[in-house]
């Protein structure tokens, strides 16, 4: 996700948005349930760690195999789903 679709989806500005990212400003409940709506995870947002109920089953074997490739298998494997999604994603940095 980027910066301009996380603010466009909490209705705030770019400008907010940063400052919310640099801690120099804190989001309302009422941003925060926008992101919860568009099913962002809170847990990962507010304390930094990922809330692993909020995929199937099946996304999280994907991450848990994911997580397991090498750098060139996971290169492959976005090629491959961004394929048949047709579209593209950056690159995985690892």
């Amino acid at each position: 996700m980027n910066q301009s679709i996380t603010a466009a989806t909490g209705q705030v500005s770019l400008r907010t948005q940063a400052a919310y990212e640099m801690d120099e400003s804190t989001p309302d409940l009422a941003y925060m349930a926008l992101l919860a709506r568009a099913k962002f995870d809170l847990t990962y947002i507010i304390a930094g760690r990922r809330d692993d109920s909020m995929v199937g089953n099946d996304e999280l074997d994907l991450l848990i195999c994911y997580r397991a490739a090498s750098p060139e298998l996971r290169r492959a494997a976005i090629a491959v789903l961004n394929g048949m999604a047709g579209h593209s994603t950056a690159t995985p940095k690892r």
